[in-house]
């Protein structure tokens, strides 16, 4: 049986082609694809068990918990929220301006009885109209997603502090939203 080795040279070359990479990359990237890997590999993630679209909510909806504790946890030391939404890509804000219109839809769907899938499924059904014929993989989909979602939370954190604080309420004690934190602040 033979045996795949590499040898020295060829992992060096590997992780400078890595560090490459990661050094062209923006701060923006660099804190949303921390952010993706975390969600979507964590074990609760219902999509990748289905693969039905709808079950992407899931991930949307903890997304949300873990944009409103933010600032208790390492990432946000290195990326601040605000300072973030500065650097998104001008096609984010672009997409974003005929997006937020319906925002207030959600928060119609949110009060302290209600879950964070309830504001999610509300959140996704809107956007899946507007991003579903323009991201080819469910990974793209999701990002896209949530980037729109940085906004979001941003805003009700502006102009709905109530809502920010009643959805921060629900995701100190939702223990999937505590294990992405936990998974967060190691990597950091």
């Amino acid at each position: 049986m033979e045996k795949n080795e590499f040898n020295q040279e060829e992992l060096r070359k590997l992780g400078a082609l890595i560090k490459s990479r990661l050094g062209a990359m923006r701060p923006w990237e660099k804190m949303f694809g921390t952010l993706c890997y975390n969600i979507w590999n964590h074990p609760s993630n219902k999509y990748l068990k289905t693969q039905k679209q709808e079950d992407l909510k899931w991930s949307i909806g903890y997304t949300l918990g873990v944009f409103t504790l933010w600032e208790e946890l390492k990432i946000s030391k290195v990326y601040d929220l605000n300072k973030i939404a500065l650097e998104a890509p001008e096609q984010v804000i672009d997409a974003l301006d005929s997006f937020i219109h319906v925002e207030g839809h959600w928060y119609q769907n949110f009060d302290e009885h209600s879950s964070l899938t309830s504001f999610a499924t509300a959140y996704e059904k809107e956007y899946r109209n507007i991003a579903i014929k323009e991201e080819s993989s469910p990974k793209a989909y999701f990002q896209k997603g949530i980037e729109f979602l940085l906004f979001v939370t941003l805003r009700a954190k502006r102009f709905r502090p109530e809502l920010f604080e009643k959805i921060k309420a629900q995701a100190i004690h939702d223990p999937d939203i505590k294990s992405i934190c936990l998974d967060l602040d190691a990597a950091f």
